[in-house]
């Protein structure tokens, strides 16, 4: 499913228009961005988690040169999903395959 597809479901699904549907998904975007670079955490209990990460710097080897390069360290989105979603999306997918 592409962006636009996206737009286009939950417009259905919440009964307005495709550019209604478009602002909604600019301004969850949009909150999510601003809250995770202010390095806060957005947790959707049993669904989602948004989170900022720092990796860490060390040695890596170029693949194509083989050269050993040195990365810095950087802050990177993270975005996880709990273990009770993990189960219940198995557990519909198993639903599914058995239809």
């Amino acid at each position: 499913m592409n962006y636009s597809d996206l737009q286009k479901k939950i417009a259905a699904n919440l009964q307005i228009n495709i550019a209604q549907a478009k602002q909604f998904l600019e301004a969850f975007k949009d909150v999510i961005t601003e809250t995770m670079l202010k390095d806060e955490m957005i947790s959707w209990t049993g669904f989602l988690k948004f989170d900022v990460k720092t990796r860490a710097a060390g040695k890596k080897t170029n693949p194509k040169t083989k050269e050993t390069i040195f990365v810095p360290e950087k802050e990177v989105p993270k975005v996880t999903f709990p273990d009770s979603y993990k189960k219940h999306f198995n557990d519909a997918k198993e639903t599914n395959k058995t239809k």
